[in-house]
């Protein structure tokens, strides 16, 4: 997964930052494993990625057998972990 450089403040190195791995709830596994497996599928414009490829994510859903309301739901929560991933992506304003 993506995660930003910290900011290391002066007279603190990297490892003063690292945190204990977070592992997600049993009932978001699924929609976490998919957006893994679909990791390298972002489409990009001139600034940067725009946004999953959700042709090849909804093809993935598809080989899944989800029933109506579980691929509902795991599309939205894949859409709700896009949006969080590009505000992470996005370069942040200088100060």
């Amino acid at each position: 997964m993506y995660e930003p450089a910290p900011e290391i403040a002066e007279g603190f190195s990297a490892e003063d930052y690292a945190s204990d791995p977070v592992y997600p709830y049993p009932d978001n596994y699924r929609a976490y494993d998919l957006f893994c497996r679909v990791r390298r599928r972002w489409l990009c414009g001139p600034g940067g990625p725009i946004g999953l490829d959700f042709g090849v994510v909804l093809h993935k859903m598809d080989r899944m057998k989800l029933d109506s309301d579980e691929y509902d739901q795991l599309e939205a929560d894949i859409e709700l972990m896009e949006g969080a991933a590009l505000t992470a992506m996005r370069p942040r304003p200088a100060e």
